[in-house]
């Protein structure tokens, strides 16, 4: 069965290069409707990334749309290196406005391209 078939919309789909050394192709989807998809409630907003890794697999991730999420709860729940989920989810953030609320954790040492910029140390001048 098609994917538009049970409700998702396609929004975006990319070769991605973050910067990083890595090259993915990136499939963002919407899905929007009374149905209660996975517990997010009835009439939420959900969007869901799959990063491929080859022409016909890769993982899926999940979330309500505005959510904000953490390194450890994304890389828990798929097998994503920590540069290359900090590059995509700031890619979709910046691309979709509201897609995704804020970015926690590890996710603040890395810039929009996945490259390591490390925290600011408050006590450096």
């Amino acid at each position: 069965m098609e994917i538009t078939n049970m409700g998702w919309k396609r929004m975006w789909e990319e070769d991605f290069s973050p910067g990083n050394g890595t090259r993915y192709k990136i499939v963002v989807w919407t899905r929007h409707d009374n149905y209660n998809f996975y517990g997010f409630g009835v009439d939420t907003k959900v969007w869901s990334i799959a990063l491929r890794q080859s022409s016909c697999s890769g993982e899926f991730f999940t979330f309500r749309m505005g959510a904000d999420l953490t390194d450890s709860y994304v890389l828990s729940k798929v097998n994503w290196g920590l540069a290359d989920a900090a590059a995509v989810l700031n890619y979709v953030k910046n691309e979709f406005p509201g897609s995704i609320g804020d970015l926690f954790g590890r996710f603040k040492e890395f810039d929009s391209t996945g490259k390591w910029v490390g925290l600011e140390d408050e006590n450096e001048q």
